[in-house]
């Protein structure tokens, strides 16, 4: 019984405790060069495997006008500073060219402010939130963060948390707000179901110890009982 007990309290504390710092993934020792294309993150994917940060050092657009369709294509060249989480396409890169491309209808006018990637300025600092699709490493342009004095602490706030949702603080997400409003509502909603969902699962886990240690105190009276009718 006491085992029993023992193990169940186990369990409980195990809820409390289900996400881990992300480790570092060592980069820049091989001087390889890594060619990462956008791709969306699907929802249902979880949180994000890996980020690396890094300084922009080229942007670069090319619009290529044919008879059937335009194509828009943009990169941005980063030197890579560091990197955390479970990714092994990156281990040593140095450099990392973050590629997009884009298909319209060539009697749509041209948006003079299309893409992202080069709009950035040489000198910025990014963060890149990685994932895969069809077993590539991508990004998600909606998880590309300048980091600023205000966002500066984004990068530790991730590796801490392991970009779990329900690990973000209050605080966390302010900052995540400030780098990125899209994903900080998504980290925001599905951190609030985490929560409500491990809260529910920690209300049943407290619902068994308290029937457990019910049985127990019975058994433990009972005991008791036959000893005293014994003497």
């Amino acid at each position: 019984m006491m085992r029993w007990l023992a193990w169940l309290f186990t369990g409980t504390t195990c809820l409390a405790g289900l996400g881990a710092p992300l480790p570092e993934i060592a980069v820049g020792s091989s001087g390889r060069e890594r060619i990462i294309q956008s791709a969306p993150r699907p929802p249902e994917k979880g949180a994000p495997p890996a980020f690396l940060v890094g300084t922009v050092t080229e942007v670069s657009a090319e619009e290529d006008r044919q008879p059937q369709q335009t194509r828009l294509s943009e990169s941005c060249t980063l030197r890579v500073e560091s990197a955390y989480g479970h990714l092994e396409e990156v281990v040593g890169i140095r450099t990392a060219v973050l590629q997009a491309d884009y298909e319209q209808s060539p009697y749509v006018p041209i948006d003079e402010d299309w893409g992202r990637l080069w709009h950035f300025k040489k000198g910025q600092r990014l963060l890149v939130i990685l994932h895969r699709s069809d077993g590539e490493p991508c990004f998600d342009g909606e998880e590309l963060m300048l980091l600023n004095e205000r966002t500066a602490s984004l990068p530790e706030i991730l590796r801490r948390t392991g970009m779990l949702p329900q690990e973000f603080t209050d605080e966390d997400l302010e900052v995540l707000k400030e780098a990125s409003p899209s994903w900080h509502r998504r980290v925001f909603a599905e951190g609030a179901a985490a929560r409500a969902a491990r809260a529910e699962e920690a209300g049943r886990w407290r619902a068994v110890m308290q029937a457990a240690a019910g049985i127990g105190l019975l058994i433990g009276l009972g005991a008791w009982g036959m000893r005293q009718r014994r003497r």
